[in-house]
């Protein structure tokens, strides 16, 4: 079978899909948002308010038009190498290729593009991981496992509710080490533990995200509600006069200088209200117990966690435009396209089974790990901040619908597909 990048008419679809991405943008206002200039300053260890993806390439491209080419031509990227992994192990290659190139069009994916923040780049190394994922699962080997680890990397530290899928795997790597040792194993889990450590590193760095994050929090779902509220007074949160007003955002000048200085806001963040009416008690209890008193509600409490998680699913896994940043892009394909996040996962469960019935499990396998890694990444994602869910759930929302397009695309695989017989297990 002939390689699809050998192919004349596979460029052409790339180079049609790189046309098409650029098209929503060419013309069109790059856009600034207040947390933009956050991404503009490098730190390896976290020490600052964004992690060090997105500034490092920030940082070699210093023009706003140019950062929107950057976005179109790593997105091209990323789409071309999942459609070539994909497409390689197809009996038709060139739709496979053209139907993951035009998933890749979606306005909910694209639109990004214009803006200078986090989400375009994420998603382009979101997809290079599910391509090298997909690629190592088929083709184990060592080249194929050093470019998974190292698009691991780079994916799982755009954000930080991204390293859970790191310490997900790793975990997972290292108890596979404890049932075989094999010299690919020990050295795959000593490179995760390295990475996890490393991002453990800048998650305790980055102190200042992560309060901000719990005050969104405490002010959209515990302080509005009373028996949330008396939960955690209950549990040693303070409870000053007039902690309870209304749940909005000051000026940086609204608070005191000590207070201000104690907090330590990101980079042109607005702090809310909470900080200013829960003063230097709350603060203290926020960095000293905060995160620690929130996850012992969110375990004894599944009932509300669960139906946070399943109200939340809707609106962010299936994202609206005016939910995802107010942007000038035009659209190249219908959003509604898009499709539920329900339908692709059912569509992709029911692939996953026939792959197990017919021989390509290591799709089965791949969707059922994607899966389950991904609704912990949800979660992680809607219940350690209170506010834009939509939009920093987008990635997920991507993950969910392209696992499962990858599994249905798995069936049109080289050879046929025909029933596993005993004679064909190996013992």
């Amino acid at each position: 079978m002939e390689l699809p990048h050998k192919s004349r008419r596979w460029w052409i679809l790339i180079g049609v899909y790189c046309a098409l991405r650029a098209t929503a943008s060419i013309g069109r206002d790059s856009t600034r948002f207040a947390d933009t200039v956050g991404f503009f300053t490098v730190d390896y260890l976290g020490r600052d308010s964004r992690l060090w993806p997105v500034p490092l390439l920030y940082s070699i491209v210093t023009n706003d038009s140019l950062r929107v080419a950057l976005h179109v031509v790593l997105g091209t990227i990323a789409w071309a190498l999942l459609a070539y992994v994909v497409a390689r192990r197809s009996r038709f290659p060139y739709v496979v290729t053209a139907i993951i190139l035009l998933f890749g069009l979606h306005p909910q994916i694209i639109r990004f593009d214009l803006a200078i923040l986090s989400e375009s780049i994420g998603l382009s190394l979101l997809i290079i991981c599910i391509a090298t994922s997909v690629q190592y699962l088929a083709s184990p080997s060592q080249p194929h496992l050093c470019a998974w680890v190292v698009s691991l990397a780079a994916f799982s530290m755009v954000r930080a509710s991204q390293f859970v899928v790191l310490f997900i795997l790793t975990v997972v790597v290292i108890i596979a080490v404890i049932q075989r040792r094999t010299t690919r194993r020990i050295a795959l889990a000593s490179s995760l533990v390295i990475l996890s450590l490393w991002a453990g590193i800048q998650l305790r760095n980055n102190r200042s995200m992560s309060e901000l994050n719990l005050y969104t929090v405490l002010q959209e779902r515990v302080i509005s509600d009373d028996d949330r509220f008396t939960w955690f007074v209950n549990e040693g949160m303070p409870a000053t006069d007039g902690m309870r007003g209304p749940a909005l955002y000051d000026a940086r000048s609204d608070l005191p200088g000590e207070l201000l200085d104690y907090v330590q806001l990101p980079i042109a963040q607005l702090p809310p209200s909470l900080i200013r009416l829960g003063e230097f008690p709350l603060a203290e209890w926020v960095r000293e117990e905060g995160w620690s008193t929130y996850a012992r509600y969110v375990v004894t409490h599944p009932a509300d966690t669960l139906t946070r998680l399943v109200d939340l699913s809707s609106p962010t896994l299936n994202p609206v435009d005016r939910d995802l940043l107010p942007l000038n892009d035009r659209t190249v394909i219908p959003r509604m396209l898009f499709l539920p996040w329900q339908w692709w996962t059912i569509a992709g469960a029911i692939a996953a089974l026939i792959h197990l019935r017919f021989g390509q499990r290591y799709f089965s396998r791949f969707f059922v790990s994607a899966v389950a890694i991904t609704s912990v990444w949800y979660a992680g994602v809607v219940l350690t901040s209170g506010i834009e869910h939509p939009r920093h759930a987008i990635s997920v929302a991507v993950a969910l619908r392209v696992v499962s397009l990858v599994t249905i695309l798995g069936l049109l695989g080289a050879q046929r597909l025909t029933p596993i017989t005993e004679e064909d297990v190996i013992p």
